[in-house]
């Protein structure tokens, strides 16, 4: 067994309670992305077509992402949204995008160099260190 002295203790505790501080902050966005959606009325509006919807959309998601930006964590959305947030605020400054934004090949790009990164510390040197 092993034994944790009171500052280890502490630190777990104080890592435990910002894990849970970041999920409570991300569901909040999500829930105030859904409501900002029902708000609109995407359905019960004849005056938007397919595609103004998919832009509010990226916008809402947009504003829910830079609200959590300090949240760790992976947020799947569609490569057109990717492309509609990029256009419309990739290069502003007014509109900062405060996360990273990427689309799927990226991504699984991203996380292949990881796994491949980790496997060969794993095999080679028998641990790997995570730095956060």
């Amino acid at each position: 067994d092993i034994e944790f002295n009171d500052t280890i203790k502490q630190e777990i505790l104080r890592a435990s309670q910002k894990i849970e501080t970041a999920q409570s902050s991300f569901r909040e966005s999500l829930n105030r992305l859904y409501e900002a959606v029902v708000e609109i009325k995407l359905v019960s509006n004849p005056e938007l077509d397919k595609e103004q919807v998919s832009k509010l959309r990226s916008e809402h998601m947009h504003q829910a992402a830079n609200n959590s930006y300090k949240t760790k964590g992976v947020w799947k959305i569609g490569d057109y949204h990717v492309e509609d947030i990029k256009s419309s605020h990739g290069t502003s400054k007014v509109f900062k995008i405060k996360y990273n934004l990427v689309t799927a090949s990226e991504f699984y790009d991203a996380l292949e160099n990881y796994k491949a990164c980790r496997d060969f510390f794993l095999n080679q040197v028998g641990y790997y260190l995570v730095i956060t």
